[in-house]
């Protein structure tokens, strides 16, 4: 029987998010560096943007790789009009993901 990870091991495995300002290449390197194929957009304030998947950057390689994430990524947001919920959900969830990934 293989054992689980704890809970840090279980949190770190998704404590990885990009800036909207960041480079496709940022962002593609953020993802092989931490195995993953999709990422959470987070405003420097914490606010959740959008996501951006390893197969949109691959599309939009081709194009320039110096994009940024914001031309790419699936925009996202709380499913209720309330901005100040909004807020608070999406701190929330920045805040359990953990600290944004250096894209150097």
């Amino acid at each position: 029987m293989q054992q689980r990870g704890t809970n840090e091991e279980t949190a770190a495995s998704v404590a990885v998010t990009v800036l909207p300002t960041d480079t496709l290449l940022c962002a593609l390197r953020v993802m092989e560096r931490h195995q993953v194929r999709l990422l959470p957009v987070v405003e420097e304030t914490g606010m959740l943007r959008g996501l951006i998947s390893e197969a949109r950057i691959l599309e939009a390689w081709e194009v320039d790789p110096l994009q940024r994430v914001s031309e790419v990524m699936a925009e996202c947001g709380p499913p209720w009009e309330g901005e100040e919920e909004g807020l608070e959900w999406s701190r929330a969830v920045a805040h359990g993901w953990g600290q944004q990934a250096s894209g150097s």
